[in-house]
């Protein structure tokens, strides 16, 4: 009982200077930082939804995915104010040290809270969490994606499967960098699963199949 309340803690406390940190980055944003580079594309994306209701991918943003600016367009809705939207970025991915400590527990257990507070401390993801670009959400989900891969593979559960292929779906409605991750989960089955030939063709053609319905 008293290690849990260490662990609940160290997690704690790792959460709260991750705040800081970000807070401070926060702190020094303008809105012409917020306003440069790809950041402008992603805004008139969403502002493009907000003229016209509807996404065009083979049109301007053809070389644009389409769930990140759908998130602005949301976000937009509720309050159209970019510091806003940057915030909510941030108190999403604070949820990302709380599934990296999980995912650490998978791979090393000791090392577990160590491993978290590194991630936590990462500045790059801190910088691109306080700007209007993809990285501020993909990271989340792509953790996500790990965690339940990892999970599957250690206990052969189809649902953990199942929610690895719909959040690998996702991730590649934000970036289509993984789209070609489902050659790699077919590497890792026939590798490290320990089923029949047929097992292993079914347990990938379920996730393919799934994976495909969300890109």
């Amino acid at each position: 009982m008293i290690k849990k309340e260490k662990k609940f803690f160290y997690l704690f406390t790792i959460i709260i200077i991750n705040l800081i940190i970000k807070i401070i980055f926060l702190s020094n944003i303008n809105i012409d930082i917020l306003n440069f580079s790809d950041q402008t594309k992603y805004i008139r994306i969403s502002q493009h939804l907000f003229d016209n209701g509807f996404f065009e991918p083979n049109n301007t943003f053809k070389h644009r995915t389409p769930f990140y600016p759908y998130f602005l367009y949301f976000l937009r809705n509720i309050f159209d104010n970019l510091y806003f939207i940057v915030i909510i970025q941030n108190l999403f991915n604070s949820l990302s040290i709380l599934i990296t400590y999980n995912l650490a527990k998978l791979v090393y257990k000791k090392n577990a809270i160590l491993i978290t507070l590194i991630f936590s401390l990462n500045l790059n993801i801190v910088l691109h969490t306080n700007l209007i670009l993809t990285e501020s959400i993909f990271i989340p989900f792509f953790i996500i994606f790990l965690y339940f891969s990892i999970k599957f593979f250690k206990k052969e559960r189809l649902k953990d499967l199942i929610l690895a292929s719909i959040i690998l779906g996702i991730c590649t409605l934000i970036r289509p960098q993984t789209y070609y991750f489902p050659s790699v989960i077919f590497l890792m089955i026939f590798i490290f699963l320990n089923k029949s030939l047929f097992e292993k063709f079914k347990f990938f053609i379920i996730f393919f199949v799934i994976f495909k319905c969300f890109t």
